[in-house]
């Protein structure tokens, strides 16, 4: 218990926490981002003149996936497939990268809480299609019609599985003391301030 103490009362817990607590406006702020960089290279903004960027981070509506399916064609689902897989390899070389970096040095530095903080955005998304998305698509016989249903499913289940080799293999007792008493702890009060009071009325949802 001592033990524990001294960890959780060190002053870089400090900003491991408010980078935690900023977890679902900057997932959000990057997700945003990234549907714009990519829809200005190859749609020319198209996409942006139709959706709205908002505090989900996700393209939203029916009309507007209408709208963009009539616009871009079959380039609509190019799109979507590049950012989603980049999203993916931007997680993925995160998670990458840390398991090298703990490997390498046993001082778990505040680049590395940054790279584990890139590598939960899709980690994020992973437990939300599990939980959420899986579930409902296998019920309605959806799995094995859309080729991008298994591309998700095969791209989640690694990055389940690099967070499960990451916390029981790799981290060691220090790191996830922290991780179970201050990341996932302030990650909760980011996602419930974000999504229900800031987010809402910072970058509203506006649904054709």
């Amino acid at each position: 218990m001592k033990k524990i103490k001294e960890i959780v009362f060190q002053k870089k817990n400090v900003f491991i926490a408010i980078l935690f607590l900023s977890f679902f406006p900057v997932r959000a702020l990057f997700y945003n981002g990234i549907y714009y960089f990519f829809d200005l290279i190859l749609n020319s903004g198209v996409v942006s003149n139709i959706y709205s960027f908002n505090y989900m981070g996700n393209l939203m509506g029916c009309l507007e996936i209408q709208q963009v399916q009539e616009a871009l064609g079959a380039g609509a689902n190019m799109y979507y497939s590049i950012v989603f897989n980049f999203l993916f390899l931007v997680s993925f070389l995160s998670g990458l990268i840390l398991i090298k970096r703990t490997k390498s040095s046993n001082d778990f530095s505040l680049i590395n809480w940054f790279l584990l903080m890139l590598f939960s955005f899709s980690l994020f998304d992973a437990l939300e299609f599990f939980i959420m998305s899986l579930p409902s698509i296998i019920e309605f016989g959806g799995l094995f019609k859309v080729t991008a249903r298994w591309v998700a499913l095969i791209e989640f289940s690694i990055i389940l599985l690099m967070a499960i080799y990451l916390f029981y293999i790799i981290f060691y007792k220090s790191m996830k003391v922290r991780i179970l008493l201050i990341v996932l702890p302030t990650s909760f009060i980011s996602f419930v301030v974000w999504y229900s009071y800031l987010g809402p009325h910072l970058l509203p949802v506006k649904i054709l």
